[in-house]
Parts: structure tokens; sequence; C-alpha cells
């Protein structure tokens, strides 16, 4: 808070910027840009101080010691997508009226919001995705792979098409063949980009299309055993962006506009005696899971016919016959 009283600057983690609080007419005057994931702001001496949690991002990790599973050492500590994370501190003079319009401007067109907060979507008649309530689509059915912990360089790096690296692909044909062919028949996404460095706040963004602040301030502690909680997964509480976390996911909102859903694997219990029959503990996700559907066990292949199943109970569908 200002000297005064009168101004008020709150970090935004989300919209990586701080804005600024005219207290008086309980208004936001405008918006400051500043560093990925701003945690925290002080101000001293007519200047902002704010640390951004994440700083300029993670980057590629193909430097020395890279993760690879054919060298015999251990992969460096500092090529992990988790710790490749520095901090930054943002030092911003308090702007007057009209540079604070101008630093709002340049917020709006770092975010892709316009005036009003709502993200911008590209206009034109060319595109299948509909841009408004009720506007047709040929889209009938949409299949959401989730897969996790891999770049895209990892996996397609050497696919022959899009913008790759093929001297940091680890998985080929041999051991990444769903994922490949996928890529080959369909589209190659060599330009998407992930909010989530880590499963801990990746499942939330797959699921809920957000990470609240209690995850992704917990999940650094809880990575690097200093008693953090691991905020995620399994319909834990901590998961939803919103007020009522139980109602935050893709799910509930199917669920909720009645469009119907089928579950296969997803958010499944562990179980170590059987993979099958495949249950949640989600009370909306649970009716529309298939139980002859294992989900995450790597007793058990992802594809019929491409190797013996390690364990009893895999389930058909699992096995070649």
């Amino acid at each position: 808070m200002s000297a005064d009283g009168g101004t008020l600057y709150v970090a935004n983690s989300g919209n990586n910027d701080v804005a600024v609080v005219d207290l008086g007419k309980d208004k936001v005057s405008g918006m400051i840009p500043v560093g990925w994931y701003p945690t925290s702001v002080v101000l001293a001496d007519d200047k902002l101080w704010v640390t951004n949690g994440r700083g300029l991002g993670a980057g590629p990790n193909n430097g020395p010691g890279y993760p690879d599973p054919y060298s015999p050492g251990r992969a460096a500590e500092d090529q992990y997508a988790g710790s490749m994370i520095p901090g930054t501190l943002s030092v911003v003079p308090t702007p007057s009226a009209g540079e604070l319009r101008k630093l709002s401007e340049q917020v709006v067109a770092n975010n892709a919001f316009d005036e009003r907060g709502k993200v911008r979507t590209p206009t034109g008649t060319g595109s299948v995705i509909p841009r408004r309530v009720g506007q047709p689509s040929p889209i009938k059915h949409v299949i959401y792979v989730v897969k996790e912990n891999r770049t895209y360089d990892q996996v397609l790096g050497d696919l022959g098409q899009g913008n790759g690296d093929p001297s940091l692909t680890l998985f080929g044909d041999d051991s990444a063949p769903n994922t490949r062919a996928l890529a080959r028949q369909f589209t190659t996404l060599d330009n998407f980009y992930a909010d989530a460095e880590i499963s801990a706040n990746g499942w939330n963004w797959v699921t809920a299309a957000n990470s609240n602040s209690y995850a992704e301030q917990q999940w650094p502690a809880n990575y690097s055993s200093r008693k953090g909680e691991y905020p995620s997964e399994n319909a834990d509480p901590a998961i939803g962006p919103n007020v009522d976390p139980a109602n935050s996911h893709l799910w509930n909102k199917l669920a909720d506009n009645d469009v119907s859903f089928r579950n296969y694997g997803f958010y499944t219990s562990l179980n170590a005696t059987s993979p099958l029959p495949a249950t949640t503990s989600d009370p909306v996700l649970s009716p529309a899971t298939n139980p002859d559907y294992p989900g995450y066990n790597l007793n058990c292949p992802d594809s019929s016919g491409t190797w013996e199943p390690r364990q009893e109970g895999c389930g058909p569908g699992r096995i070649d016959t």
C-alpha cells in the first residue's frame, strides 16, 4: 500500500502483472507488466520491487548432463525442469497516470486480453472452433489424451517434420509408437507451450485449466523434500482454481452442461493386486469410467501385441489375443 493509503499494489501471479488499485474509488486503475508469476510486491523509495517466481522460465534442457537414459552418469541437477527456473526481481518506478495507461496496454498485449480481461480469440469464418454460444461446428467428438513428463524433442525431435532437435530424442518408434503415429497422421504441435513444468501443477492444468497459488507454492517444497504437501491428483481439494474446488474439473463442466463423456484409465486408483476393475473416487468421473481399462501401470502394455503383460489382470484389451 502507498504511504498515503490511497493506492494498493497487488501481484497478479497468473497474469504476470501488478494491479494498481485506487482505494478511494474502489477500482483497478491499471496494470504494470512484470516477470513470470509475480509472488510478492513491496513499495520502497517510490519504486515497486516485485519478485517473479518463474523469472524467464526454464528454457531447453540441452546443456551438459541433459537427461539421457543411455548416459552412464546421472543427469545434472541444473538440467531438470523443476530446478532450471531462477526467480527474478523487477524494479519499477511508480508510474504516473499517463505511464500507467501505456503499461496497461502492454499487459493487455502481452496476455492477449481485451480491455475487459477476456481472452482475445481470432476472428474469421475458416475456423472449426466455435467463437460464440450456439455457433455450429463440424466437431462432434473430442478425444483428449493426457501424457506427461516429456518435452517435444524427447519424443518427436527426430520425427522428420516440425521444428525438432533429433539430438535430444529419447523415445523413437520402438518405444513411443502411438504418440509418433498420431503426430504423423493428424498434426504435429511443435510450438505448443505448457504452463507447468512438473506433474504436480501439470495435472491441475490438464484437468482444471489452471493451477492455484497453493499448488504453485507447495510443489517446490514437496519436490525438494522440505515438508511440502503434494498438491495435486486424485480429487485433492487443493487442485481447484475456483471457490468450489470440487466443481472445477473439465468433467464437472461437461456434466453440468449435459455433455456425454467416457473415461479410460484416467484418475483411476492404483491397485497393487490387480489392475482391474479400474475405479476412481471422483463421484462425477466414476460413472463414466470404463472398469475394463486399467490406468497407469507399468506392468501392463498400452497397446495390445506390443509386449507381454508382467502381471495378471491387465485385461483383454491389453493382450494380443
